[in-house]
């Protein structure tokens, strides 16, 4: 367990099916480039179509560059999503070659920079962002991973509000931010992703807490 800025960033987040775990700098590295340097670097097995949509060296390396400028800002980390071995329709476990079980890694997920300063436009605002492998769509697993993140960023006092964009036209990523409060506030025109639309979800509500949700 380690300490930044008075907030505790534990070795690992798990869930009822899931292990999600904060990367190192060394970890961000080696998720860009081969995977079997990867799979040694967390002890797991990388499926052939990593990385998910979006987990690309740039927005990687700019990560990289906020953890040196702020190695002890806990909002500035990746998570991994690890699938633990042993859940429903693991059709691996009869794959040649197999030592033993290990977890798989299926996708990212994190919080795009600390809150914005008081009296800014993005005072107590966080953003998450998350994506998983297709080869492990429909089941879940990004409901479940961002659900755990939000009751571990709540507890920061800092936070008062939720935030998230997904493409106008996507409706898997909107179920997964709908699934765990949020609410559809805005539809905005990007230079660059076009119709994309916003979700927000304000801490002080009791009426979603974070939890769990089934699979898909």
């Amino acid at each position: 367990m380690r300490r930044y800025h008075g907030r505790a960033v534990p070795d690992a987040i798990v869930t009822a099916r899931l292990e999600l775990r904060p990367g190192t700098p060394d970890q961000l590295r080696a998720s860009i480039g081969p995977t079997d340097a990867l799979a040694a670097a967390l002890s797991c097995r990388v499926p052939p179509d990593w990385p998910p949509l979006h987990w690309e060296a740039g927005p990687v390396d700019w990560l990289l560059a906020r953890l040196a400028d702020e190695p002890g800002e806990p909002f500035w980390r990746a998570w991994f999503m690890l699938w633990k071995p042993g859940n429903e329709r693991d059709d691996r476990a009869d794959e040649p070659g197999r030592t033993g079980p290990e977890p798989t890694l299926v996708g990212t997920v994190g919080f795009k920079g600390p809150p914005g300063r008081p009296g800014s436009e993005t005072d107590g605002v966080v953003e998450i962002g998350y994506s998983v492998v297709n080869s492990f769509h429909r089941r879940g697993i990004a409901s479940e991973a961002v659900a755990a993140m939000l009751e571990w960023a709540g507890a920061d006092a800092r936070v008062r509000t939720f935030r998230a964009h997904t493409l106008a036209d996507d409706p898997a990523s909107a179920g997964v931010l709908l699934k765990n409060g949020f609410q559809l506030v805005a539809t905005i025109d990007d230079p660059d992703d076009g119709r994309v639309d916003r979700y927000d979800r304000r801490t002080e509500s009791t009426s979603h807490r974070p939890s769990v949700p089934p699979p898909d």
